[in-house]
């Protein structure tokens, strides 16, 4: 596909045996589909790449659009093999309008709690029974363009999952990846996300992540409610540069020498943040290397003596180079202090660039050593 615009109602299918739950376990093709230009509109149905027990599908789009505008789900590897090799143009997967009683329509067969209902989906329905015994593998290679769903799931929760499965996210090159949560499924699969490059927006995640070369990029996110509608585009998905990134549970984030965390700072008490391991019931350390990118909104000037809190986790280690934004006349200077929950925090203050010599070095000898928990302020 190269121009014009394909509309369909129902089910995009790639590599497609049939009515799987009736159909043979040998079910299912193989199926190319190129897509350099043009835009793809789904009014109804989902996208699945690799539609069977034994199907394989590719998806290969390089340039245009894919609207999921009704449908909730793009499937890669539906109960099949699925491969999306994405280097330029722009997926959204929309999700479903509300439904008649107001409230949003929810995913086929699982209950979800989160932002929104559209999902990408690697490695869908993946159970080893005698009336569905496929595997279900997906590989997503995002290293140019946009996707934005609400979702990225590994797997998903059915019953007797499969251990066969291979999910694999990579992200990386220019590829631009908005996501409302990110979680495992599929716990039996071997699931893996990539992230040497590009850039992810996201405000939940729920898996280890290493950044190795790319940037996370916190911010405010809407991906509907009962109340309203998903946005019509995808530039609608973003509501402000300023937000926070969640790891839960024992899921940690750490970054490497080439990777950017950007911190949007909008005011006092407003500014980009990133929590890492907020339960108590577990010890989350993380690493912070590479470069911290201040950015300062609408011509918001901090006063000297300014502090923000940028990051929290059991243990904070820190070798980042903290950049100021041209034309202002501090710096930000790194310290890891205690939280009011006894977690460390990663502060910055704003102090004159000629006078920062001593508070940085004071800075530098913080111990990254952990602090017990606790509940409510420290005393």
């Amino acid at each position: 596909m190269t121009g014009g615009t394909l509309t369909t109602t129902s089910d995009i299918r790639l590599g497609n045996g049939g009515d799987i739950d009736t159909a043979p376990a040998s079910a299912g093709g193989t199926a190319i589909f190129a897509q350099s230009g043009g835009d793809v509109v789904l009014t109804g149905g989902n996208v699945n790449i690799g539609f069977g027990d034994t199907a394989v599908g590719t998806y290969n789009l390089s340039g245009g659009t894919l609207a999921i505008n009704s449908g909730t789900i793009f499937a890669v590897g539906n109960r099949g093999n699925g491969t999306v090799m994405q280097s330029g143009g722009s997926v959204y997967v929309r999700g479903p309008l509300t439904g008649a009683n107001g409230a949003p329509v929810p995913p086929n067969n699982v209950s979800l709690t989160g932002p929104g209902t559209g999902q990408l989906n690697l490695g869908r329905n993946g159970a080893l029974s005698a009336t569905n015994p496929g595997i279900a593998s997906g590989s997503f290679t995002l290293s140019g363009g946009k996707f934005t769903a609400a979702l990225l799931r590994f797997g998903n929760n059915v019953a007797g999952a499969a251990s066969g499965s291979t999910n694999v996210f990579n992200l990386q090159g220019t590829g631009s990846l908005t996501i409302g949560a990110i979680f495992i499924d599929n716990p039996n699969a071997s699931n893996s996300f990539n992230f040497t490059g590009g850039i992810l927006t996201t405000a939940t995640v729920g898996m280890p992540l290493t950044n190795n070369g790319g940037t996370l990029s916190p911010a405010s996110l809407f991906f509907g409610s009962a109340a309203s509608p998903p946005p019509l585009t995808d530039d609608g998905v973003v509501t402000s540069p300023v937000g926070t990134t969640t790891f839960t549970l024992a899921n940690s984030y750490n970054q490497g020498p080439t990777s950017t965390l950007p911190i949007d700072i909008a005011g006092p008490g407003s500014n980009d943040f990133v929590n890492i391991g907020a339960d108590p019931a577990f010890v989350v350390p993380s690493s912070i290397a590479g470069t911290i990118n201040v950015n300062l909104l609408s011509g918001y000037q901090p006063v000297f003596g300014s502090t923000f809190d940028i990051l929290s986790a059991d243990i904070v280690t820190n070798t980042a180079l903290v950049t100021s934004p041209a034309g202002f006349s501090g710096i930000f200077v790194p310290s890891i202090v205690a939280g009011p929950d006894g977690r460390q925090v990663l502060r910055l203050t704003v102090v004159p660039e000629s006078g920062s010599f001593g508070l940085f070095a004071g800075a530098a000898l913080v111990l990254s050593v952990r602090r017990p928990r606790r509940r409510g302020a420290l005393s």
